[in-house]
């Protein structure tokens, strides 16, 4: 193999890399001490789409003069809806069996509806933020960054198409610098963002946070205008040279994001006031030591365990938070441990055979995905009505 890894078709060492990111995240979320700043997991994953996402768009812009983007969105909505409406189904349900407490099923149908509308992280921020001391954990508070990427799906590809049309109007000389300018004006402008909202709105804000997804883009695009085996940096430093070098830059990047998991906490103020610039800075220079680094490292992370975590991790990360608020913080640990990811990944590769490949292979019917789509609703619907609760709730009792 040479050359960068490109994601024109499905590569084992970023499936190695999601599985890496899924584990900060479980640690985190099942509390397992030394890993209080686990939510950086999620920071890898908005840097993985943010490179996938832009190099297939510069991609296919390069091969055919243009980006169709209702084949692009109709592509995120079979990937992502399927699983994720399951899931706010499956949570709905769990309400009517008395899994959860009267205040988490009195906001679950906002939340619900703000997952649906892929504006949860929005919702979460004039809900009490995040981290909620004060009441119990809502099992759809995971959401939030699925929207956050979702918002990213549906602007990011317009201001693409605009940047590489505006880019051939102006030449290849001049319009070379137009997606950098995209993605550095926006970057910066997330970054000062970050100095002057709470710490609870950088968090979950999309505009605090897509400077992850934008320091992947701009991976990508260095990657598309600058390929590593190309003849300008073969005479610059060997390709070779240059592999490790990205090598070293990637162990800089993991032990920056080590030591971000150990010391940082969501309400830190430090985090917008620049640690999320630095943690996408690290996570960048990680997935760039993966895709052109060393080939140990791209073969180390394309060992089949971690493939096939990889490749299951979306579904784990949706499943694996409703089952952690089910078992509540009494669990010891070690159980904890053992349920939530017994039952998660045997979901996830359930869901996987079932309903996630046949789905993103066109197995499935659109006329199928609509109807199925229609009964999931009107189940998460029903359900959320039933399990309502009738009276004021203890959160609200203790209000008055």
């Amino acid at each position: 193999m040479t050359g960068p890894v490109r994601p024109t078709s499905r590569h084992r060492s970023l499936d190695g890399l999601r599985a890496l990111a899924l584990g900060l995240v479980l640690a985190y979320h099942l509390g397992v001490p030394g890993f209080g700043g686990g939510f950086v997991g999620v920071d890898l994953f908005f840097v993985l789409s943010g490179y996938l996402i832009t190099s297939l768009l510069v991609d296919e812009h390069d091969r055919t003069g243009s980006v169709s983007l209702r084949a692009f969105w109709a592509r995120r909505v079979r990937r992502l809806w399927p699983l994720s409406w399951i899931t706010l189904c499956l949570v709905a349900v769990a309400g009517l069996a008395g899994v959860w407490g009267a205040d988490q099923r009195a906001t679950l149908p906002g939340q619900t509806a703000a997952a649906t509308a892929q504006v949860a992280n929005w919702w979460q921020m004039l809900h009490g933020g995040y981290v909620d001391r004060f009441s119990a954990p809502s099992p759809l508070r995971h959401m939030w960054s699925l929207s956050v990427e979702e918002q990213f799906y549906v602007v990011w590809p317009l201001l693409v198409v605009g940047a590489l049309f505006l880019a051939a109007r102006l030449g290849r000389r001049a319009g070379r610098a137009v997606p950098w300018l995209l993605v550095g004006v926006l970057s910066a402008g997330s970054v000062a963002l970050g100095f002057v909202v709470t710490p609870a709105h950088a968090y979950l804000s999309t505009a605090t946070r897509a400077v992850a997804l934008l320091a992947g883009a701009a991976l990508a695009l260095a990657w598309a205008r600058h390929p590593l085996d190309g003849p300008g940096v073969r005479a610059a430093f060997g390709t070779r040279r240059t592999r490790w070098l990205l090598g070293a830059a990637g162990a800089a990047g993991a032990v920056v994001l080590a030591v971000v998991t150990v010391v940082a906490r969501p309400e830190d103020p430090w985090l917008g006031r620049g640690g999320f610039a630095l943690v996408a800075v690290a996570c960048t220079a990680l997935l760039a030591a993966v895709v052109g680094g060393p080939f140990e490292l791209r073969d180390m992370l394309a060992l089949s365990p971690f493939v096939w975590v990889g490749e299951r991790s979306y579904a784990v990360y949706l499943l694996h938070w409703p089952v952690i608020v089910a078992l509540g913080p009494s669990v010891p640990l070690w159980l904890r441990t053992v349920v939530v990811l017994g039952v998660s990944f045997a979901g996830a590769e359930l869901l996987r055979r079932l309903v996630e490949v046949p789905v993103q292979v066109r197995r499935v019917p659109a006329r199928v995905l609509s109807a199925g789509g229609t009964v999931l609703a009107a189940v998460t619907v029903v359900a959320l009505v039933v399990a309502a609760p009738s009276g004021p709730t203890p959160n609200e009792q203790v209000a008055e």
